[in-house]
Formats: structure tokens, C-alpha cells, sequence
């Protein structure tokens, strides 16, 4: 495969189906694009539940042989012009994808059928209406901050607020002031915004004061602003939205942005400013208790997820994109790569942290190519000399 110079010779080189069950997915310099859920997998008789213990005293379970690499699920050119897998079903990689189940055996599937995250939602939202797909495209795609459905949970609080007319009469001002930035939010998790830190902290207070299935049923009337709300669903809205105000005001948030609360760095030494955080809880029992629960606990294309606040309040990232590789079939081939923290674990290094600042600024680092490109940044030398 590191030899191959095209689709075709990748396919080749796995025919012989040694690569370990993952997905892979390939893009050529002529424009081709494949995707294959590689795996070695054995041909399963009928009648047998591989997914229980097997009975090995009888040859009614035996292997039938192991199944060629044409079998496995796979598609190459799509007619969309492009696909998407963020951890998510073969048959929610583009808008019309032909990777059901129904067309493989389940052994071979092996995925839930209409299995995706916000992530892959996001991603074919953004892919599905692009017309032309430029250079900057594609890294605005990759550092891209956006919580999906944020249209929808502002319709609910919209009309919430409409429905209640005395209510919102009585709304203080702070509470006035949160409401007015959560409409107006644009659905981007950056650094800089008020808006993205007071709707994180009233869908988190929301999930927390609901739960997981009260949470989703706000979702679910949002998407559905024909329908009338219900008492029910308005006063879970405005209750947590007087309840987040509560709490930024005791926590001193009440005008902080996302990037203040937070955090890129290591523990005791400095950070930057984080955008791109997940929509998350601190008990994350909450996110997990929905079979839907990707629709209410929402990652960017980052996927940050911040941890617990420490002594100044501030949240600092425990998880997320890490090792960002962006290529581009130009000529000449265009790379960029993103480390959160940087080349080194030393401490003496300027490269220690320095590539969180970049996270931090959604910034790429350019792949030198060329030995005219590296030169310039090089500084030190080591020469080595082999004993005569």
C-alpha cells in the first residue's frame, strides 16, 4: 500500500487480506476515491450465531474458508464525489450511500444499521452542499467548530419565550441578556464567543436538570417549530436557561467567552484558549444513557471534550483530535499537520507547547517537502563520523 501509487494498486496490494478490521479509505492523485471496512473474515455456514460461544467438537460450525477481498463491504468513486467516515455506519459515509446491510451477510457488516455521531453529521452537511471544494475549504473543514442542530434548540427557546408572555415579562436582565446571545449564536464553538460559553452552559444545565430523555424531547420539538410547544417542554427551556445564568454568575462567567473557560496546555504549565469543545457534562453518565445520545452530547470535527474546572475554573482539554493530517493532490502535493502540543515531551523545548498555540489560533503547519523548504527552520547540526 506505501508503494502504491493509485486506487487500483491499493486494492491490489489488499487482496490478501492482512490488514486487521478497520476502516480505510484512499484517495488517489488521479482523482480516484475508495473505501473498504478491511478484515480477514471467515465464511460462516447457515443456521450459526458466530456472535455466541461455537461448539468445536462438531463440523457444523467449521469455517467454509475465508471470504476474497471483493466480498467486504466497499465502494470506489461514489457518484456524491465524496465520502466521510467519523466513526460511524457505511451506509451514513454520503447523502444515497448503497452500503446497507441488506447486501451483505451480518458477519461481514457487522455495524447497526444508520449508525452516525455528530461528527459525521456535520461533516456530510458541510460536503453534501459544497459545489467547488477549494484548498481553504478543506482546511476550514478540518479545524471546523460547528455544533449541529443549534438552529433547532434555538427554535425551542425562541418559541418558549413567545409562548410565555408573562414569563418573559418577568425575565431579569442577565437572564434577557443570555436569551438575546443564544438566538443570535451562529452554531461556532470559537474562542472568542460569549454566545458559544452561555449556550454550552445552558444545554449542559438543561441535560442535567432533564436528563437524557427530557433533553431529547426539547430536541425533537425544536426540529418541529409548525408544532405548538408544549407547557412541558417550555418550562424545561426557560428553567434551565434561569438556572445557567444562576450559575454563571456564581462561577463569574456571566461575560466570559468560550476560550476563557476553556483550555489547551498542560496541567501546571501554560494554555491557550480552546474553541471546538464538545457539548458535553461533567457526568458523562448522562450522554450515555440514550440510545441517541450523539444528538444531545454534540463534537465539533475536533472533538475536544474538556475535563472537570480546576482552581481558577478553567476546563482543560482531556481528549480529542490529535494528530491532524490534511494532503492535497496538487502539483506540487500540498500537507498539513496539526500536533495539539507540539514535536517534544521535553521541557527545555520551545517545541514543548508549540503547536497548541496553533490549535488554539486554528492554524495548520505546512509538510516541507523539500530540502530548499527545511533549511531555513533548521537549528542545530549533528554530525556523525564512523571510526576508521
Amino acid at each position: 500500500m506505501v508503494l502504491a501509487k493509485n486506487v487500483r494498486e491499493v486494492k491490489e496490494a489488499m487482496r490478501i487480506n492482512g490488514m486487521f478490521p478497520q476502516n480505510v479509505m484512499v484517495g488517489d492523485a488521479e482523482g480516484g476515491t475508495f473505501y473498504v471496512r478491511a478484515g480477514r473474515a471467515p465464511k460462516r455456514p447457515a443456521g450459526v450465531n458466530w456472535r455466541k460461544a461455537l461448539d468445536g467438537n462438531t463440523s457444523r460450525t467449521a469455517w467454509l474458508g475465508i471470504h476474497p477481498f471483493e466480498d467486504l463491504v466497499q465502494i470506489e468513486n461514489p457518484p456524491a464525489g465524496y465520502m466521510q467516515n467519523n466513526n460511524i455506519g457505511p451506509d451514513r459515509m454520503f447523502h444515497g450511500s448503497t452500503l446497507t446491510a441488506d447486501r451483505y451477510p451480518d458477519y461481514i457488516y457487522n455495524d447497526t444499521p444508520d449508525r452516525t455521531n455528530s461528527r459525521g453529521r456535520r461533516a456530510v452537511e458541510v460536503l453534501s452542499g459544497a459545489v467547488r471544494f477549494t484548498v481553504q475549504d478543506a482546511i476550514e473543514l478540518a479545524l471546523d467548530e460547528g455544533w449541529v442542530d443549534t438552529e433547532a434548540w434555538k427554535s425551542a427557546l425562541r418559541r418558549a419565550l413567545h409562548g410565555a408572555p408573562d414569563r418573559l415579562r418577568m425575565l431579569p436582565p442577565a437572564s434577557r441578556l443570555l436569551a438575546d446571545r443564544i438566538l443570535r449564536f451562529d452554531g461556532q464553538a470559537r474562542v472568542d464567543s460569549k454566545a458559544a460559553l452561555g449556550f454550552w452552559y445552558w444545554r449542559t444545565t438543561m441535560l442535567a436538570q432533564a436528563g437524557a430523555a427530557g433533553t431529547m424531547a426539547v430536541l425533537e420539538a425544536g426540529r418541529l417549530p409548525e408544532q405548538p410547544l408544549s407547557d412541558e417542554i417550555a418550562t424545561r427551556v426557560l428553567n434551565a436557561l434561569d438556572s445557567a445564568v444562576a450559575t454563571m454568575a456564581r462561577e463569574k462567567r456571566s461575560d466570559a467567552t468560550l476560550g476563557d473557560v476553556f483550555r489547551l496546555g498542560r496541567p501546571g504549565e501554560r494554555s491557550f484558549p480552546l474553541g471546538g469543545v464538545a457539548l458535553a457534562p461533567d457526568d458523562r453518565r448522562l450522554c450515555e444513557s440514550l440510545a441517541s445520545w450523539n444528538l444531545i452530547c454534540v463534537h465539533t470535527l475536533r472533538a475536544f471534550t474538556g475535563g472537570k474546572p480546576d482552581s481558577l475554573g478553567q476546563r482543560h482539554a482531556e481528549i480529542g483530535s490529535r494528530l491532524l493530517r490534511l494532503t492535497i493532490f496538487t502539483k506540487p502535493i500540498q500537507s498539513f499537520t496539526l500536533h495539539n502540543f507540539g514535536q517534544t515531551a521535553r521541557k527545555d523545548s520551545p517545541h514543548r507547547d508549540d503547536q497548541a498555540q496553533l490549535t488554539s489560533e486554528r492554524r495548520l503547519k505546512p509538510v516541507l517537502f523539500k530540502r530548499s523548504e527545511l533549511m531555513p527552520h533548521v537549528k542545530s547540526e549533528l554530525v556523525l563520523e564512523v571510526p576508521k
